[in-house]
């Protein structure tokens, strides 16, 4: 029988990030490199989104996941 939330367990506060709110860190698939940025929310698919990577110039499509997007 389901009570509801534990009264023990600290409710998030609006303030705090929740796990699915944090960014998530996005690296480049070729060189590595965490400089990277956004270029579109979505990509080829909705699930997909476009980054560019300001290291070795190279535009790639990420998978997007539960946590992070």
């Amino acid at each position: 029988m389901d009570t509801g939330p534990d009264p023990r367990q600290p409710t998030p506060h609006a303030d705090q990030p929740t796990p699915a709110s944090r960014p998530v860190a996005v690296a480049c698939p070729f060189c590595r490199s965490p400089d990277v940025e956004p270029m579109a929310l979505f990509g080829s698919h909705l699930m997909t989104e476009h980054y560019y990577c300001r290291a070795c110039r190279t535009p790639f499509e990420r998978v997007k996941d539960d946590q992070g997007a």
